[in-house]
């Protein structure tokens, strides 16, 4: 059993996108109560209006479908090393607080990736 879970989707594929309650359901169902949940959306260095990969999923729609569930929201580019650290921090900051028996805050990050 976990006590943290990252569950990605791809920002340039509408399916993963709309796949995510399904994945939802692992996490709530096999890790302890409490357990913390980061959403990541990867790909954050596409742009919307892009000549070969376009960004099909908006920033507003995926924090809200993560506001709409209770879960921390941070966009990510591998590619371009946006965000990749403050992930893995928003979730190392949550373990400690839990194992040190502060109240988990989930908050959101700082700033987000935005390329429109």
């Amino acid at each position: 059993m976990a006590d943290a879970v990252i569950i990605c989707f791809s920002l340039d594929d509408q399916y993963s996108f709309e796949d995510l309650e399904n994945l939802l359901k692992i996490p709530r169902r096999e890790c302890p109560p409490g357990s913390y949940i980061l959403l990541v959306g990867t790909k954050c260095d596409l742009k919307e209006d892009g000549y070969h990969q376009q960004r099909v999923v908006a920033y507003d729609e995926a924090e809200a479908f993560a506001r709409s569930h209770g879960l921390p929201y941070i966009e990510v580019s591998a590619k371009e090393n946006i965000n990749v650290n403050e992930a893995f921090q928003m979730l190392n900051e949550e373990m400690v607080k839990k194992f040190y028996g502060e109240e988990s805050s989930q908050k959101q990050p700082e700033s987000s990736c935005s390329m429109f």
